[in-house]
């Protein structure tokens, strides 16, 4: 996303950051020994997903694009790491919003009836965005017509989010996961816009 507010010029790269940082999770996040791995095999999954939604007011919508880490904690719960790109359209009627964030969550996810990753989850996740944002507020008339205050700029934002899906499974260890997810976006300092989506992911076990 590139600022046209007159004063400055600055973009991000979501891709680059995205592979940066998801790399570095990987390598850090806790992984099972080879020993737990043939003992417990399919513990470990990574998944590549998108979410689209709508909310926040007037034609609001949310796309999500994500990279995900998923370890098998216990039997019927596993941790998640995952980095994503997020772009979203608020319109409240009175200020309008649009927005680009790259941002970093953790989930809890749990497996209630199968386990070991399969099947029905639900589950619940935090995260912290970096989150570029232009905004349009409606002020009131003037003699010359309809004045509006604009801004842009970069704020620190907190994305919640619940999660119903359900994991198809193929060859064992390949699936595809089907969701519904609601979630809220707070940002620092501005507006906090809510949505409900459906998403889907595809992924690998090991």
């Amino acid at each position: 996303m590139i600022c046209q507010c007159g004063n400055c010029k600055h973009s991000i790269t979501p891709a680059v950051i995205l592979s940066v940082l998801f790399s570095l999770t990987v390598f850090f996040f806790p992984s099972p020994s080879t020993a737990d791995i043939s003992k417990h095999s399919l513990d470990v999954a990574v998944n590549l997903g998108g979410i689209a939604g709508f909310g926040g007011g007037e034609n609001g919508t949310t796309r999500i694009a994500y990279m995900e880490y998923e370890y098998r904690w216990v039997y019927r719960f596993a941790l998640c790491l995952r980095l994503g790109g997020q772009s979203s359209y608020n319109n409240s009627g009175r200020t309008e919003y649009d927005w680009d964030a790259v941002g970093l969550e953790g989930e809890v996810r749990m497996y209630p009836f199968r386990g070991r990753m399969r099947g029905f989850h639900a589950g619940g996740s935090v995260g912290a965005w970096v989150v570029e944002w232009d905004k349009k507020k409606y002020i009131g008339y003037t003699m010359n017509g309809e004045w509006f205050s604009d801004g842009s700029g970069t704020s620190l934002g907190w994305h919640f989010s619940g999660r119903l899906g359900y994991k198809f499974m193929f060859a064992s260890r390949y699936y595809v996961d089907t969701y519904f997810q609601p979630g809220v976006m707070v940002i620092e300092g501005e507006d906090t816009s809510g949505y409900v989506s459906i998403g889907a992911a595809a992924g690998l076990m090991w």
